[in-house]
């Protein structure tokens, strides 16, 4: 698409699948309603910038949480899938069995419902939903209902997301929620991995013992880490399936949370900012099969919150009374580094 031309929504298919096409000329982004609503494609054209890692068949999709912006409801791990919460008994399925946890919950392969779509002269954006009721597949697991919607907006400035969850049952609801952002190193076909340096709004990080669970340690950022705060970690040199609790950073002279990666050979800068719901970051780059990406992962809650004995504000559970909602927002953006 010609990087001057007007906000354009264009419905197509993805591998077979129903998709939905957003493009502003300088930015593009391809949403896939039925495969969890994920973004599964998000490309500067301006500045030939590749963000998303994406699949390049259907096949290949193999773990829908390494491509794409997938949806995480509850995000991370639950020990064996059990919590009690105001003396109500959960058990969701153990579906990380090699740890016994339950994993990343149950949005991220639902079919969503596009709700609206809307251009004007600047954006165009596409507002999806789920609806979930005492049908829902999971209402065994999670016996609530509520909506969840989810607007993308994608203008000049890159693309904006806002998540809101309406809580439309008779009890309150715990809630957590995150993102499982899976970023392309480099995201530039000028760029090198070697020269991706990832800044991250920390300050320390959460200790994680057996089922890679919270151990309720809070440690300090050990002396690499600690680059992370001004010149950035290359994001390949060490393995990271690493979580840390939120302290904001210094941007562009402004308070900021998010992570924020620098390509030094391409000369860009992508930049991932976050609400302050958003109070943690799991970080993880594939281990010791790392090759071509970085997943930093906004999460209102810390791994396996229902579990820990700490205050809300800490640990970053949402709790919604019937009728009440929660809402909060990311944004994704390249530019050049001046």
């Amino acid at each position: 698409m010609p990087t001057n031309s007007s906000p354009k929504i264009t419905r197509t298919s993805w591998f077979g699948k129903d998709a939905v096409r957003l493009c502003t000329g300088a930015y593009e982004a391809l949403i896939v309603p039925e495969k969890g609503g994920n973004l599964i494609e998000l490309k500067n054209n301006l500045l030939k910038a590749n963000i998303l890692r994406t699949p390049s068949s259907i096949d290949k999709y193999d773990s829908a949480f390494l491509f794409g912006i997938p949806v995480l409801f509850p995000p991370n791990r639950i020990k064996e899938g059990k919590f009690t919460y105001r003396n109500k008994n959960y058990q969701f399925p153990v579906n990380e069995t090699e740890r016994g946890n339950h994993l990343h919950g149950f949005l991220y392969n639902q079919k969503w419902t596009v709700l609206r779509e809307t251009i004007t002269d600047t954006s165009c954006e596409v507002e999806l939903s789920f609806i979930a009721d005492k049908n829902t597949d999971f209402y065994k697991y999670f016996p609530h209902q509520f909506i969840i919607k989810l607007v993308h907006n994608l203008s000049k400035d890159g693309l904006h997301q806002t998540v809101q969850i309406i809580n439309t049952g008779t009890s309150t609801m715990p809630a957590g929620f995150g993102y499982h952002t899976t970023f392309n190193i480099p995201f530039n076909n000028k760029g090198n991995s070697k020269n991706c340096f990832l800044k991250l709004s920390t300050d320390g990080r959460w200790e994680l013992g057996k089922g890679m669970l919270p151990t309720g340690n809070n440690l300090g950022l050990n002396e690499w880490e600690s680059a992370f705060r001004n010149k950035g970690v290359a994001c390949m040199e060490h393995p990271f399936d690493t979580h840390y609790r939120k302290k904001s950073i210094s941007f562009k002279s402004m308070d900021f949370n998010g992570a924020i990666i620098e390509d030094t050979s391409a000369g860009l800068r992508l930049v991932y900012e976050a609400g302050n719901s958003f109070k943690h970051w799991m970080v993880y780059n594939g281990l010791e099969e790392r090759k071509d990406f970085i997943c930093p992962e906004p999460q209102t809650w810390l791994v396996n919150t229902p579990n820990i004995d700490m205050p809300a504000k800490v640990t970053g559970l949402i709790e919604l009374d019937p009728g009440k909602n929660w809402s909060d927002y990311t944004r994704i953006y390249v530019e050049k580094i001046i």
